[in-house]
């Protein structure tokens, strides 16, 4: 699963948001087995990869990755 975040500057707070909605959506994925791949772009007026769907591979790891404060 590949999600696409809207990262520009006039949305900040929803970019936070946006994260929050990842990790609730990731907490309910089954990561056993490698059954579950997931990978995040942000962009802006640019694209930035976050991380791979293969970079990590638990759901703690990908929580970890896509907090926020």
């Amino acid at each position: 699963m590949i999600f696409v975040i809207d990262a520009s500057g006039s949305l900040v707070d929803n970019f936070a948001l946006s994260l929050k909605l990842v990790r609730q959506i990731v907490h309910g994925l089954n990561f056993n087995g490698g059954r579950t791949q997931v990978g995040v772009v942000n962009f802006a007026d640019d694209a930035f990869q976050m991380f791979q769907l293969n970079t990590y591979t638990t759901k703690r790891e990908v929580l970890t990755a896509v907090a926020y404060d």
